[in-house]
């Protein structure tokens, strides 16, 4: 984007983000919707993926002394696998903008996850309920399904995403080859959900026309 002298960082930013509708605004209500739907099924799901590896594990036929264990810490290892999936960040749609980012995050969650969550079994089954039983099976089995869960999940919401045209725009500012070169970069190698909000060449502006960006008006993912 050319810009005369006069024309500030700040200034070239939001004039071009304000020309890639959809995408210009605050924080949506439907985006609002999205995570909270995504964070309720998720524990659904994290409640019911030990349940089911059971169930898998015993074709069925699971006797109570396998479920007690699983129910009586579900108050521990529900919150513990929410707290797992927000440090691993599962829920951050703004920085990780591909599903093989996500991906990787899944496998590092679910696998702690289901360690701690066995840690937490035998200290029950060895202090308060000896009579219990612990099957070391289920733990692959919680462990595919909890993969599988969070990835599918994270991509199919990415691609609901994109077709709606939600976008992490980003803005450069430098040199003209420089920017030409990074933009050419982004559009051939870049995360789908990337756009381009404008471009600022630095040999155009001068020195106090560098002042911080109102970086809040470009509206990131939601």
């Amino acid at each position: 984007m050319d810009t005369d002298g006069s024309k500030t960082l700040a200034d070239s930013v939001t004039s071009r983000t304000r020309q890639n509708k959809p995408g210009y605004g605050g924080t949506s209500l439907w985006g609002l919707r999205k995570e909270v739907l995504l964070f309720c099924l998720d524990l659904v799901v994290f409640m019911l993926t030990p349940l089911l590896a059971l169930q898998l594990r015993f074709q069925g036929e699971v006797l109570t002394e396998h479920w007690l264990p699983y129910m009586a810490m579900q108050p521990l290892l529900l919150p513990m696998r929410v707290v797992l999936a927000y440090l691993f960040d599962l829920y951050d749609f703004r920085h990780r903008l591909t599903a093989s980012e996500h991906a990787f995050s899944a496998l590092g969650a679910a696998f702690l996850m289901v360690l701690l969550g066995y840690f937490l079994l035998m200290f029950l089954q060895l202090y308060y309920d000896p009579s219990s039983y612990l099957s070391r099976m289920v733990l692959p089995i919680d462990f595919a399904l909890l993969v599988a869960w969070l990835s599918l999940s994270r991509a199919g919401l990415l691609r609901l995403l994109h077709r709606q045209g939600h976008r992490v725009r980003v803005a450069l500012c430098g040199a003209p080859d420089a920017c030409s070169n990074l933009a050419e970069e982004i559009a051939q190698h870049g995360p789908r959900l990337v756009a381009l909000a404008g471009t600022v060449h630095t040999d155009t502006l001068r020195q106090e026309d560098f002042r911080p960006a109102p970086f809040d008006s470009l509206r990131p993912l939601q």
